[in-house]
């Protein structure tokens, strides 16, 4: 039998700054951000929540 190994899990989001966005989908204008941890995702998503970034 083949062993056969899945690629790790990305977590992505899109970020403007510009307009305070954090997109869950790609958007023209926003930076990609890929991560591989999904504990530093959530910890860096949480952190706009301070700065009053608007969630799409």
């Amino acid at each position: 039998m083949e062993n056969n190994l899945c690629a790790e899990t990305l977590w992505r989001v899109w970020i403007d700054t510009e307009n305070r966005i954090v997109s869950f989908h790609e958007a023209d204008g926003c930076q990609l951000m890929e991560f591989q941890n999904h504990e530093l995702y959530v910890s860096y998503i949480t952190g706009f929540l301070g700065k009053n970034y608007r969630y799409q």
